[in-house]
């Protein structure tokens, strides 16, 4: 099924801070619009031990806005903002790994999903601007999308620590996450209910409850040279501690694993 989302922004690099440009940086364009080539290699969802890659072709925009901007960390609106704190929304795009999985066979395909919602985001040391040590509580609403329509799978929260460096080496940018996530019975039971009309002589019932719903560590390095851009990225979860991964049998693990590269081009680039 075609994922309509992707094309919003540079999904294949992982959400960072934004950083404000230095005297000495060259101020950035408020608009660009160009082209982009993102793949992964992932699980069909967490908890699941089939992995498949995607590689598709995206139009991107970035906008740099006052109080609202669509970059690599996603689609922001700044609501209030400090030295050392911010206050926004923003929003995320996560790729369904794949529909034709062995344990969900009979069932529902599993769509990609767009999450939006408020964040507080505060720098640890003391500049929400910079490189260096943030802590981010996003709370955001999570919205299943396919070619049928738009559906509200439920909401999560995903506390995390970003730590943030900018030019570690031939403009490189580093960043690194570690966080949790708690999700809502909705959210849950979208990957790992099975419903009583889908049960089989392998495949018992289950109903997920809410809750914790595993840790996980991501890591991106980025690069920003002229009009060109390059991205890659590495995800890891846990989900030992979660109800789900000891009750439900739609999974197998609790280790799930994501590559993702970003290659892109800026075709157009205004001031206004």
């Amino acid at each position: 099924m075609k994922r309509l989302l992707l094309p919003l922004l540079l999904a294949a690099v992982p959400a960072t801070a934004t950083t404000m440009p230095s005297p000495d940086t060259p101020a950035l364009p408020k608009l660009e619009l160009g082209v982009a080539l993102g793949g992964q290699y992932l699980a069909d969802y967490r908890g699941s031990t089939d992995y498949n890659s995607k590689v598709l072709p995206v139009p991107f925009m970035i906008y740099r806005g006052e109080r609202f901007k669509v970059d690599r960390s996603g689609v922001r609106g700044d609501l209030v903002r400090a030295l050392w704190w911010e206050f926004n929304v923003s929003g995320e795009v996560s790729l369904s790994g794949g529909n034709d999985n062995r344990l969900r066979e009979g069932m529902p395909e599993l769509d990609s999903t767009f999450e939006i919602g408020p964040s507080l985001n505060i720098a640890l040391d003391g500049n929400a601007a910079d490189d260096g040590w943030l802590l981010r509580v996003p709370v955001r609403a999570v919205l299943g999308v396919s070619t049928s329509g738009i559906d509200y799978v439920g909401w999560l929260m995903n506390p995390k620590l970003t730590y943030v460096k900018e030019n570690i080496g031939l403009q490189w940018r580093f960043a690194a996450n570690l966080g949790a996530t708690y999700a809502n019975e909705q959210y849950h039971d979208y990957y790992y209910e099975v419903a009583p009309e889908y049960v089989t002589d392998t495949r018992p019932g289950y109903n997920a409850d809410s809750g914790y719903s595993g840790a996980y560590f991501k890591t991106s390095l980025v690069r920003h040279v002229g009009e060109w851009r390059y991205g890659v990225s590495v995800r890891y979860d846990n989900l030992s501690g979660t109800d789900f991964a000891a009750s439900s049998p739609l999974v197998e693990t609790e280790d799930y694993f994501a590559v993702s590269f970003l290659l892109a081009k800026t075709f157009y680039a205004l001031d206004f």
